[in-house]
């Protein structure tokens, strides 16, 4: 075989890579495995294309920069188009993945000194970069944007423009859920978010957890928080089974989480006299039968009203409709501190 970049004889000319392209290829490889488009120079136009051709490059739009592939993942492309091709050509076959296999040689020399997270990780530092980079995103999302907010929502994320984004990716097919915690259910300005989102198709949830930010862009991209939900540095996932992971960690949290379609918070002090005295004896860890003899109603009678609530308060359970009722009383209990004459 010839030199390093000399094409072999009787290679076909799709395949065949210039000396000019050839160079090209180990200048991005030299410098990091990337290169910026504004810094392609003179002369280098036609050698990139040719490389684009051959898929040894692939455009990145969000960072503007050519990335340089591993030569060794077309290895078995090109063998197997050789191969469908007339027996006469099969003796080519060897040929072509012997050039990319000298590529892959000097790809592998050269990444082993490039940082791991290159390819499928990269940390982004300061709430505006990071910002600027999940928006320079969302302008991309075109099937799927799955969201997980931790907290109080900032009151500049529930303003006009940024619920207009929600409503217009909702209505340009993108399928929009988000999980927040189940306290912001008591928060008025979240709640009418909510009202004018869900009109769109925006689909929400919540959770009676402590839940981490998150999101996911196309099942292509996760963007987290490093440190906790600490919006300074944030890491943007690439690798399909780290995404694939974060994904299953979503829907797990989703199938779990209660539907934000209850827009005005229940209130305790709005249950029926009987609904209260049921509340007041399931505080007190009394079993239906024992409400039932307590109160001189039937067990049907109670069950219903238990059910009632349950509804009312959107429980599955006892269990959790005891701290849904535990909440709101501490919630009122905190207004009358705050407002002794309200």
């Amino acid at each position: 075989m010839g030199t390093v970049g000399e094409p072999a004889p009787g290679l076909p000319a799709r395949f065949a890579l210039p000396e000019h392209a050839h160079q090209l290829y180990l200048r991005i490889v030299d410098q990091g495995g990337a290169l910026a488009a504004d810094l392609v120079g003179p002369g280098e136009e036609e050698p990139l294309r040719r490389l684009a051709e051959l898929k040894l490059v692939v455009y990145e739009p969000i960072d503007a920069r050519w990335v340089a592939t591993d030569p060794r993942q077309l290895q078995a492309s090109w063998a197997m188009q050789l191969h469908a091709e007339a027996v006469g050509a099969l003796s080519l076959a060897s040929v072509v993945p012997a050039q990319v296999e000298e590529l892959a040689a000097l790809y592998s020399r050269h990444s082993r000194h490039r940082a791991p997270q290159r390819d499928s990780v990269q940390y982004v530092h300061g709430v505006g970069a990071v910002r600027s980079r999940i928006a320079a995103l969302t302008e991309t999302v075109r099937e799927e944007f799955l969201t997980v907010q931790p907290g109080r929502r900032p009151p500049r994320f529930l303003a006009p423009g940024p619920t207009q984004r929600e409503i217009d990716l909702a209505r340009a097919g993108v399928q929009r859920r988000t999980i927040y915690e189940a306290r912001v259910r008591r928060e008025p300005a979240v709640r009418e978010y909510a009202r004018t989102v869900s009109r769109s198709g925006v689909q929400l949830r919540t959770l009676d957890e402590p839940v981490g930010r998150m999101f996911v862009l196309d099942r292509r991209t996760a963007v987290i928080p490093l440190h906790g939900n600490d919006p300074e540095i944030a890491a943007f996932i690439t690798e399909p089974t780290a995404v694939a992971f974060l994904v299953s960690c979503f829907e797990r949290d989703w199938a779990r989480a209660d539907p934000f379609d209850d827009f005005e918070p229940p209130r305790v002090d709005q249950l029926s006299e009987a609904q209260h005295a049921v509340v007041r004896l399931l505080s007190e860890g009394l079993s239906q039968p024992s409400m039932a003899r307590r109160l001189a109603l039937s067990e049907r009678t109670v069950a219903n009203l238990v059910a009632g609530i349950r509804t009312r308060f959107g429980a599955a359970t006892l269990f959790q409709l005891g701290l849904a009722i535990g909440r709101e009383q501490s919630r009122q209990g905190e207004a009358t501190r705050e407002d002794p004459t309200g």
